[in-house]
């Protein structure tokens, strides 16, 4: 039976990081189904995964394989750069210059019968890796329709540019302000996110996506399934990974605050921003009109530019709530319960107010940065 593997998620973290080199692999999440689009669920399979140079019929310029067991969901979870290499060098490849394009092949079985699955372009050149090749920018690499949205670090006006398929566009770093309004790229990833001035405060327009799956799992006690690992993990809404690319992760109070209990830490948000305090969120709620109103100004559509989608909520017993309410954390712990509760601003998709209370550590709500 011939199967295959849908919903990639690419680039959801690079690890094996020390602090004086790039890390050399990314991580690399996807979907087992058989043609009939059952999920291969608790099932050893095999991979191989080819890194393609130039377009979708270029060369392999690496290969390498790998076992996996699927979960209950059928995800697979791989690190790109850790298997067992079977050609190429994976520290060598030359991401500055080249598009490249991921193809992966599996073997439902667990042999090294493969069958090919597909093959994806990695739209966003690994930045850590890319930086790791001892390049600190190609001066020769044009920025023209074939580049756009690549993305290179130069070290020289310590600034991040994007092509946008006419020039090279700086996007703010050390020596240049960040403009709010502009695009923000997390270099951790290459995600790249919408920001939006309220007042005196810049906002991320988009909620916070960084870090890798943890399934949700229901249970009749009060839990939490991710740990201080050191690691960055995530829920999805259902537990569908899918979910990310609309309403980004769902985080627990203390993932996202990296354990700590510090109000206004940066936490898991990129460098020069933070997780708000519950003074920034009443503020914010201030500034467009009050709570009574906040809800239909700061949700997508609103007039705010705040774009908020209701991404539900990761409950206390591992379940879901559904996508017509959402809520977003603040770094403030609770004055009655500062151990095991934090403050949240809650919205429900028909009310045109705003809920500001508090809830359980480890429920799973959105997190939106603030710049510092």
């Amino acid at each position: 039976m011939r199967s295959k593997i849908i919903s990639l998620l690419m680039f959801l973290g690079f690890t094996s990081m020390l602090f004086a080199q790039a890390p050399q692999s990314f991580k690399y999440q996807a979907v087992a189904r058989d043609n009939a689009g059952a999920v291969l669920d608790n099932q050893t399979v095999s991979l191989k995964v080819q890194i393609l140079e130039g377009n979708t019929g270029g060369p392999a310029v690496y290969i390498e394989t790998h076992t996996s067991v699927t979960n209950a969901f059928g995800l697979i979870n791989l690190e790109i750069g850790t298997g067992t290499v079977q050609s190429g060098t994976f520290d060598e490849i030359d991401w500055g210059v080249e598009n490249h394009f991921l193809r992966l092949d599996m073997d439902a079985n667990g042999g090294t019968n493969y069958q090919m699955m597909g093959v994806a372009q990695l739209l966003s050149v690994p930045y850590a890796l890319f930086s790791g090749n001892g390049v600190q920018f190609d001066p020769e690499l044009e920025c023209n329709e074939n580049t756009e949205g690549a993305i290179r670090y130069n070290y020289d006006t310590k600034t991040i540019e994007v092509c946008d398929g006419e020039a090279w566009v700086e996007l703010g770093g050390g020596s240049t302000p960040f403009i709010c309004g502009t695009p923000l790229v997390d270099v951790r990833d290459g995600q790249v996110y919408a920001t939006v001035a309220i007042g005196s405060q810049c906002w991320m327009a988009e909620n916070l996506n960084y870090g890798i799956y943890a399934e949700s799992i229901f249970t009749n006690e009060s839990h939490s399934d991710v740990s201080n690992n050191g690691v960055v993990e995530k829920y999805a809404l259902e537990n569908d990974p899918g979910n990310y690319d609309l309403y980004g992760g769902l985080y627990d109070w203390n993932e996202m605050m990296e354990y700590t209990f510090n109000e206004g830490t940066q936490g898991i948000c990129p460098e020069g921003w933070h997780v708000p305090t519950y003074d920034e969120l009443q503020e914010l709620v201030t500034e467009v009109g009050g709570p009574l109103v906040a809800g239909q100004a700061l949700k997508a559509g609103g007039s705010s530019g705040f774009n908020f989608l209701l991404g539900g909520s990761r409950l206390a017993k591992g379940g879901f709530s559904g996508s017509d309410v959402g809520g977003v954390w603040t770094s403030t712990p609770s004055l009655s319960h500062p151990d095991t509760r934090a403050n949240v601003i809650n919205f429900i998709e028909d009310a045109d107010n705003i809920q500001s209370t508090t809830d359980l550590m480890l429920v799973g709500k959105a997190c939106r940065c603030i710049r510092d």
